[in-house]
């Protein structure tokens, strides 16, 4: 680096254009220019200043820039009340069965419902949902550790599989997201409990959902799920806004599917809540939670929590 004493020492500067040494032998020419050389050696600030400039373009958030993402413009417009915890309550493998997501739909709201692309009532109650007042997620089949003939809902024709190829993996992913991507605001794994134990996989997956500008809810059906540190990667190796965020289920409602499991199951996420100020609970379109959930939702404010949106919990998860 040149510095103002270097040019000054001697009287007589050379007439050559200064480099990054001074010239070891003087020349023949007169002294009479050395005054007009400093200048052009100092000029080097402007090429420093694109290096500031640049980070911030990098760490931004996407939800500040220009072109708002999908969890933004695809949510329901919804205030909090400062203080209260916040409840969230999500419904899986909605568009499967008409009638029990339709029952679904009809209850009180701001729910959260996550769909089954290749359900046959998946098209039309997606947009009723968002209308009565409704967030929509994409539920994404995952493999499991289990067949998936033994779940109560399967994979769909277009699971992520592990021993698919990449190509495969991205072609499945986006038949998943595209009947759906006008009008969701995330994604949640459908089953997945060896799918999301795949740190590579996962950094996949979380990387197209952050291109889809959508947000990611782990299911948590594995507690060897990789989600949290394919996050970290990809922040790491790529800049904040090449993950998405990223939101992790607290309860599940109804894996046994008794009025007293349910019921238990609604009083934890409720103390949940009131202990860690947001509780995100998932459960299913199954008569019993439906009915449970009439019930219970009607009681939040006497409980003192309140029921909001999924995208309500996220200004927390996006800042970097």
């Amino acid at each position: 680096r040149i510095t103002g004493p270097v040019y000054q020492r001697p009287p007589a500067l050379p007439t050559t254009p200064p480099t990054t040494k001074p010239a070891p032998a003087p020349v023949t020419k007169p002294v009479a220019k050395p005054p007009v050389t400093p200048p052009a050696v100092v000029a080097p600030p402007a090429v420093v200043a694109p290096p500031v400039t640049t980070p911030p373009a990098v760490i931004t958030p996407p939800d500040v820039s220009p072109e708002a993402p999908r969890y933004r413009t695809n949510a329901l417009p919804f205030a909090p009340q400062p203080g209260v915890p916040m409840v969230v309550i999500v419904l899986d493998d909605i568009g499967v069965s008409a009638k029990n997501s339709a029952a679904a739909v009809a209850l009180p709201g701001p729910l959260t419902l996550s769909f089954l692309a290749y359900g046959e009532a998946t098209a039309r109650l997606a947009k009723q949902a968002r209308q009565q007042g409704h967030e929509v997620m994409i539920h994404l089949p995952m493999e499991a550790n289990f067949a998936a003939t033994e779940a109560p809902v399967g994979y769909g024709p277009h699971p992520l599989l592990v021993q698919q190829d990449a190509a495969q993996r991205a072609a499945n992913f986006q038949a998943n997201v595209a009947p759906l991507r006008a009008v969701a605001v995330g994604i949640n794994n459908h089953m997945g409990s060896a799918f999301t134990a795949q740190r590579d996989l996962m950094t996949q997956v979380l990387a197209w959902t952050a291109a889809e500008t959508m947000f990611f809810l782990d299911s948590m059906t594995t507690s060897r799920s990789q989600t949290r540190y394919a996050q970290q990667d990809l922040r790491t190796t790529q800049g904040f806004a090449a993950a998405p965020p990223v939101l992790y289920r607290d309860v599940f409602l109804d894996h046994e599917i008794t009025p007293a499991f349910i019921n238990a199951a609604l009083a934890k996420t409720v103390a949940t809540a009131k202990r860690k100020g947001v509780a995100i609970a998932i459960g299913h379109p199954h008569p019993a939670t439906v009915q449970a959930l009439q019930t219970w939702l009607p009681t939040l404010a006497q409980q003192g929590v309140q029921l909001v949106p999924i995208t309500a919990v996220l200004n927390k998860e996006i800042q970097p």
